[in-house]
């Protein structure tokens, strides 16, 4: 009897619980079906206001719409020619040292930094055709010695074009000066056009003065950009109208032009001094040295490519530039070409030249191992300044007036394969 009240009892327990559950998933559905209506409703209530509001504007905008009160305004200053006095010839003598002996057919390019050296003097014709750095000191010697000849030449030139062009110049400067109110003129009617038609507006009804407000912003602008177009217009008549009076005037004339003369044989200096200079007059230096060097041939400004990664001394490597590669019976010599002064050598700002050579030297090495040319590659720093550190570096260092000495007394066991080793290199 009493395990059946019990099974009663649990019984309606279950109901009990079955009722609450379908009651509670009841107004479940309830709550989500009253929040969607509230979601499709407010939704459909934003959508709606969005279109009104796109509605409204476009309507206004429509009404608003102040394009067709706005003038079409040309801003441009009349174009007149730019002067510069530096369309004046200067001409520098065209000189050059004794000519020097051609290059051995056993040597093979030039120094690299040389080249960089052409490339600056691009604005010098007299200077381009130099040969070697002691052609170019010679040459812009013989230019700081002729400066009074270069002066008068070019004072006689300038008076010359001076005299031709007297007339039409004196006509620019006055051009020139009618500039602004030329600007003015073409300008000025328009605004005032525009001011009429806002005054006129600001009488009206409410949005003809809504109108009116819309448009003075764009009067003041228009104000603002006349005013700076004519300052501009102002500022350079003035600089060309004085540069053409400098130019007509002879006392003044023949200062800019003795400034000029001064201001390149100071850039032709610059060049001189350089750091590209110093290390094409070392990278020469070597090639003449290496000259005489017999059955040997010898490369420059070389760019030696491996054709894979690999490695040397942890640090990847695929490509080295040499400044001098001499291929000769005796071995192979990757020569790094430093001429540093001790200030710099000092300052440890340059990449490592030790570490240079190495790297270039291992490359080569690797390449001929690679073809199955087992010839010993010796790395060199050929210098004739300072250098860094050398730390635990086994690379030779050999003053460029020793070089090919120090070439030809290495040892001479192995008789190498020049042409082999060339081709190995695609050289």
């Amino acid at each position: 009897m009493g395990r059946r009240r019990r099974n009663d009892d649990f019984g309606g327990l279950i109901g009990l619980i079955a009722v609450i559950l379908v009651l509670f998933g009841a107004a479940i559905v309830a709550f989500l079906k009253a929040l969607l209506l509230v979601l499709l409703i407010g939704g459909g209530a934003v959508l709606g206001g969005f279109l009104l509001y796109r509605l409204g504007r476009n309507l206004w905008v429509r009404q608003m719409d102040i394009e067709g009160y706005l003038p079409s305004i040309d801003w441009t200053v009349p174009a007149i020619p730019s002067f510069d006095s530096a369309w004046v010839d200067i001409r520098y003598p065209d000189v050059s040292s004794p000519a020097h002996c051609a290059p051995a057919p056993h040597v093979i390019g030039t120094s690299g930094a040389w080249k960089a050296v052409l490339v600056s003097l691009e604005r010098f014709p007299t200077l381009r055709g130099s040969s070697d750095p002691r052609d170019l000191q010679y040459r812009v010697s013989a230019c700081e010695a002729a400066v009074t000849d270069i002066l008068r030449q070019a004072c006689a030139s300038a008076e010359e074009l001076a005299r031709q062009k007297q007339p039409e110049l004196e006509q620019q400067v006055k051009r020139l000066q009618e500039a602004e109110s030329t600007l003015e003129r073409r300008t000025r009617p328009r605004l005032e056009t525009l001011q009429y038609t806002i005054e006129a507006l600001a009488e009206g009804h409410f949005l003809d003065r809504l109108r009116a407000d819309r448009l003075r912003s764009h009067l003041s602008e228009y104000e603002i950009e006349l005013s700076n177009r004519r300052r501009q217009a102002r500022e350079r008549a003035r600089q060309q109208e004085q540069a053409i009076r400098s130019f007509l005037d002879p006392g003044q004339r023949e200062r800019a032009l003795e400034g000029r003369i001064q201001r390149d044989l100071a850039a032709m200096n610059e060049v001189i001094k350089s750091k590209d200079f110093a290390g094409a007059a070392a990278e020469v230096a070597v090639i003449e040295e290496l000259t005489s060097l017999s059955r040997s041939l010898v490369f420059n400004d070389v760019k030696m490519e491996s054709g894979r990664y690999i490695h040397f001394q942890g640090k990847p490597l695929m490509s080295a530039q040499i400044d001098t590669l001499a291929i000769t019976p005796t071995g192979v010599f990757v020569i790094e070409v430093k001429n540093w002064s001790r200030e710099f050598a000092r300052s440890g700002e340059g990449f490592s030249p030790f570490e240079q050579a190495s790297r270039a030297s291992y490359l080569v090495f690797d390449r001929l191992r690679s073809a199955g040319i087992g010839v010993k590659v010796r790395a060199i720093i050929a210098t004739q300044g300072s250098l860094p550190d050398r730390g635990d570096s086994k690379v030779a260092v050999v003053p460029i007036g020793r070089l090919r000495r120090y070439i030809e007394g290495g040892p001479g066991a192995m008789m190498v394969d020049v042409s082999a080793v060339r081709s190995a290199l695609g050289l």
